[in-house]
């Protein structure tokens, strides 16, 4: 083989493939396609899709996915999942696949992907009737879980635990909000059905097993009135939590967390009314609260007390 020509033949290799892939600017724009993926468009010639935008092609739903996929790939500097939606007679099925940033001659990022065989895919359709993920999704590259309507997690796949860390394969029977950073878990579950209807992404983050924050994109790929499938895209890197307490400050917190009075606090810790207010005010600072209660709930939000932990604990990373 003369290899002065591997680069076109490798380049006719990935434009004949099966296998979905495309290269897009920052602005949607597609620079190159091949034949798989120009055909799920229901177009004959790749070099027909070059120019045109995400949005010229796809649903608002579906083009907002695409961006923001392409941000977050640009974004991490490696592979992201991610699952393409297609349709075939009617029906929708996830190509799962990975996206990625690619630099340009000029020195820009664009952002590349590459899909399962097309074939293989519609085996798979998205389907959220049984009570448990089926065989074929329990291996699916993207993470996958099934909600209840309350929020629980009736069934989840191996990706999904992976994502926060875990070493087992499914969280199963735990509320959704216990992975989920807000202010107030219990709007997660409602989010979910809110955007469900409307294709779009919620943006939130997720607690990881090593106590850090992950940046995701849970989209609701299947709705009934009685559960969820949701899947999670990985949107940027593992974030730490910023806050680190002192010694005095980690007892104050903990105890704050439970409910104490101030002189159940002052009495607890050796101090006088005012070198309490002092210490309060001091955490008050550090976590940019306005009250007592403040201080708890944003602990809580920045995964500074550990929520799986009763009594209140901190969590090791926050202290000096």
């Amino acid at each position: 083989m003369d290899r002065s020509n591997s680069g076109d033949v490798l380049a006719t290799v990935v434009q004949m493939s099966p296998f979905p892939a495309f290269l897009r600017d920052r602005s949607g724009r597609y620079l190159w396609v091949n034949a798989a993926y120009a055909a799920l468009h229901g177009i004959a010639n790749p070099k027909d899709m070059v120019g045109k935008r995400i949005a010229d092609l796809n649903p608002t739903a579906v083009a907002e996915d695409k961006a923001a996929a392409d941000r977050a790939a640009r974004r991490s500097g490696h592979p992201l999942p991610h699952a393409l939606q297609v349709e075939w007679d009617g029906r929708r099925f996830l190509l799962p696949g990975h996206v990625f940033g690619v630099t340009l001659p000029d020195g820009d990022v664009a952002a590349g992907g590459m899909y399962s065989d097309t074939a293989g895919a519609r085996a798979h359709p998205v389907d959220a009737r049984a009570r448990v993920l089926s065989s074929p999704w329990k291996q699916a590259p993207v993470a996958l879980a099934v909600v209840s309507a309350d929020g629980v997690l009736l069934d989840t796949n191996r990706r999904w635990s992976a994502l926060l860390g875990f070493s087992d394969d499914t969280r199963n029977a735990e509320p959704l909000a216990r992975y989920v950073r807000h202010p107030n878990p219990s709007e997660v579950v409602g989010l979910l059905h809110e955007h469900g209807r409307t294709g779009e992404p919620v943006d939130a983050f997720m607690w990881h097993a090593s106590g850090d924050l992950l940046p995701v994109e849970l989209r609701v790929e299947r709705a009934e009135k009685e559960r969820l499938i949701v899947c999670a895209l990985v949107s940027g890197p593992l974030t730490p939590a910023p806050h680190v307490l002192t010694g005095r400050q980690r007892t104050l917190l903990e105890r704050l967390a439970t409910g104490r009075d101030n002189a159940q606090l002052a009495m607890d810790m050796g101090l006088s009314r005012q070198g309490l207010d002092y210490h309060i005010r001091q955490l008050r600072d550090e976590m940019a609260a306005a009250s007592r209660a403040e201080i708890v709930a944003r602990a809580y939000f920045h995964g500074v007390l550990d929520i799986r932990s009763w009594p209140p604990k901190v969590r090791a990373r926050h202290l000096q």
